[in-house]
């Protein structure tokens, strides 16, 4: 039986989410190109560096997308009109973060900004699209939708 278009863009999503997790968990630990993610931030000094700690946030932003991602793929959610305003967009940042992550330890420098500001756009879209803080909303939507996309 084929996946109708909601089922598509779930499955999507879904893979898009997961090629994003071990891609960045290959980052720390094959490490890419033989340079671990600390080893390439610490070979370019910053006047400003946040504490180790600060970036344990990302651990945070990973669980509020898997979230949404599981959320998004089940059966009663894949036909809200809210997600299928963001349609595939959601999987586009999950390439784009994964495609950063590579192309920053195959030291491919001038590749990272370009992938950075789609990211960023791509984020200000959904954002954008989702209403968020514009529309009341339920609860439990401003937790597994809205929430990872603006915080």
């Amino acid at each position: 039986m084929p996946l109708d278009t909601d089922q598509r863009r779930s499955l999507v999503t879904v893979v898009a989410f997961t090629l994003t997790v071990a891609v960045n968990a290959a980052a720390v630990l094959l490490p890419l190109n033989g340079n671990s993610t600390a080893e390439m931030s610490a070979r370019f000094p910053a006047l400003v560096v946040p504490a180790n700690y600060v970036f344990s946030i990302w651990s945070v932003i990973y669980l509020a997308l898997l979230i949404f991602t599981v959320g998004k793929a089940l059966p009663g959610r894949q036909r809200d009109e809210r997600l299928r305003r963001i349609g595939y967009l959601p999987a586009l940042t999950g390439l784009l973060n994964a495609a950063w992550v590579v192309v920053w330890h195959y030291e491919l420098f001038a590749l990272t900004v370009p992938l950075m500001a789609a990211l960023l756009l791509t984020l200000v879209v959904i954002y954008r699209r989702l209403d968020v803080g514009r529309l009341p909303v339920p609860r439990r939507d401003r937790l597994t939708i809205d929430l990872p996309w603006s915080s």
